[in-house]
């Protein structure tokens, strides 16, 4: 990468946030994140740790006039960079300019230079919550908030009229509090904070390919994928994930209508996925570091023995299986599993990463993992013809499929709806059945790699009779397009 990530995509007003008053924070830590931030001094919002939490504050300053009233800020401009955030507030008897971002190491730090226009008082406090020095999803959790001026924690620090002050703070997490306090100095320490970090955080970007473009659309495209990789990066280290991934996302679906700070959240992205898998890993295989790649891997391999399965009988009478063990848990959270069924082409992005990575030694220790994930979907989604059985819209994670309702004439379905079988019908779908062709032809070929000759004919010979299927039952020839079809009479 010739340019830095922040000169690619930054310094441009970032106003949209799902709330109104609120801005994003591109930088992210290992554990914490932020959802939203108020437009204020400090770091008051909403911020993850671990996993979707309701941690609302970590470090925020009161500026008050002599006679105690608070200053009223109004915050005329900001620019957003992948790495920070730079904000400007005025009131009538003082300015700022904040910087300010989380750090890798989970640490939120903000630079504040001051000017006032009359006597003023100035504090810092940190966030005193329930769960400081609690648990947050089974971990412990401490908050240390410093400042290079001890005085402004406390009773404050005076600044009269026509002073001007820097002031650099820092609120870090961590398992315990003194390791949160070392954190803490540590970025206080630092000659400057915010150079550090930016060349810490580029330092990702610097092993991602490079891309020219005479169009700087698809340029500034480009470099925002990586960046969206970057961003849900995480290292949660508890659990189940252990090991570096790559959630979702950072955000969860609220109420309509919530207001930020009085919002709950109903169901949190902060998971590594089968779903989101099939994107994040497309792209790492480019990354400069493969370890990336097969660490976020394993998160899969470690939990696969684990029986999450989900049983059921369907509308139709169909038993169904989900995420029995040996298939890939569908959904990775630090706290839980849910085993809801995602379909993945993860094998052939294996397939891809070995071409760009060759590693044999590996490749010997994933293959047992990778046969046996889609030896379960052969198992448990398939028929004797080897096309596999999609049993709702909602496990294609494009939820509301129209196929899925064609069967009921499109029926009319309750204010809310999100799953009810009675309203589908269970699919033979081409998503599934190419990703199936996918991952059988590819664990074919990485058996044969491995010297796995015997194995490799069983899979490579399976992917030719899926292929068949496919032309013959989901391929119009008429129409020249592949449709779903009925689960039991292969209808279009």
């Amino acid at each position: 990468m010739l340019q830095s990530i922040d000169d690619h995509l930054g310094g441009h007003p970032r106003p949209f946030s799902r709330f109104p008053g609120t801005v994003a924070l591109g930088s992210t830590g290992s554990r914490l994140w932020a959802d939203y931030l108020f437009l204020e001094p400090g770091f008051r919002g909403r911020f993850g740790y671990i996993h979707t939490a309701d941690i609302r504050r970590l470090l925020t300053f009161r500026f008050r006039r002599i006679d105690g009233e608070p200053l009223r800020w109004r915050e005329t401009g900001h620019r957003w960079y992948p790495s920070h955030i730079e904000l400007e507030y005025r009131a009538p008897e003082a300015s700022i300019r904040e910087r300010k971002f989380i750090s890798e190491d989970d640490t939120a730090v903000t630079l504040l230079s001051v000017r006032a226009r009359a006597d003023l008082t100035v504090c810092a406090e940190a966030g005193r919550e329930p769960w400081v020095g609690g648990k947050i999803h089974g971990e412990p959790v401490f908050l240390e908030a410093l400042c290079s001026d001890p005085t402004l924690v406390g009773s404050g620090r005076k600044l009269p009229e026509g002073a001007t002050a820097s002031i650099t703070a820092a609120a870090a997490l961590a398992a315990d509090s003194g390791k949160a306090a070392e954190k803490a100095r540590r970025w206080l320490d630092r000659p400057d904070p915010l150079y550090e970090h930016i060349r810490e955080y580029d330092g990702w970007f610097r092993l991602c390919p490079d891309f020219r473009c005479s169009d700087p659309f698809l340029s500034r495209m480009w470099y925002y994928r990586w960046f969206l990789l970057r961003y849900n990066m995480a290292d949660p280290g508890s659990g189940f994930l252990r090991r570096p991934c790559f959630f979702d996302g950072r955000h969860g679906i609220v109420p309509d209508g919530a207001q930020a700070g009085e919002e709950s959240t109903v169901y949190g992205f902060s998971a590594f996925s089968t779903c989101n898998a099939n994107h994040s890993l497309a792209e790492l295989k480019w990354y400069g570091d493969d370890s990336l790649f097969r660490e976020a891997l394993d998160n899969f391999f470690d939990s696969q023995a684990i029986d999450v399965s989900d049983e059921y009988y369907s509308a139709s009478g169909r038993k169904v299986v989900y995420s029995p063990p040996g298939m890939f848990v569908s959904t990775i959270r630090a706290d839980s599993l849910a085993g809801t069924f995602h379909p993945h082409f993860i094998q052939q992005l294996v397939k891809e990463f070995h071409q760009v990575w060759p590693d044999d030694p590996w490749l010997k220790r994933a293959l047992p993992h990778l046969r046996e994930d889609v030896d379960g979907w052969l198992a448990h989604l398939c028929g004797p013809d080897l096309l596999p059985v999609c049993e709702t819209h909602g496990n294609t994670a494009m939820e509301y499929q129209p196929s899925f309702f064609y069967f009921n004439g499109y029926p009319e379905m309750p204010e809310g709806y999100r799953s009810s079988l009675r309203y589908e019908t269970p699919l033979k779908r081409t998503d599934l059945a190419a990703f199936l062709h996918a991952n059988l032809s590819a664990v074919g070929r990485l058996c044969m790699q491995a010297g796995q000759r015997e194995s490799a004919g069983r899979y490579l010979q399976k992917a030719s009779r899926l292929s068949e299927a496919i032309m013959k039952t989901l391929y119009s020839p008429e129409r020249r397009f592949f449709y779903d079809v009925h689960h039991a009479t292969d209808e279009k």
